[in-house]
């Protein structure tokens, strides 16, 4: 499995659903921390779940965060937790969703209301 995750700083990339497979090799691409944006059971039960998903990082030592949020709707309060994730997690960080649509919407709207600071 190859990933290639879309950089929007130095410190974070955007990705689609990742699998367990994933996990290993975003660990050899560098990454400390993995943000989930994606709501559990949203593309079924082909989907893992963010709690396997988390066991499997850790084991990898890497930081597992769960911030699910609507496709259609991110809200300034989700803006602002997932802004206050990153300034607590390790550096890179990878954050996904089901395509990498919403992860990116939450970023853009975190930057514009002023709780991060991203060229995007």
């Amino acid at each position: 499995m190859e990933v290639n995750p879309h950089w929007i700083s130095e410190k974070i990339a955007i990705y689609g659903q990742i699998q367990e497979g994933h996990l290993k090799e975003l660990k050899e691409l560098g990454f400390k921390s993995i943000i989930c944006n994606r709501p559990d059971l949203e593309g079924g039960h082909s989907q893992p779940s963010s709690a396997l998903l988390k066991q499997k990082a850790e084991q990898l030592s890497l930081d597992f965060h769960y911030l699910p949020v609507e496709s259609a709707y991110q809200s300034p309060d989700e803006a602002q937790k997932m802004a206050h994730l990153l300034k607590t997690v390790g550096f890179p960080t990878l954050v996904f969703c089901r395509s990498g649509g919403r992860s990116i919407s939450l970023l853009a709207l975190a930057n514009q209301l002023g709780f991060l600071e991203l060229e995007l």
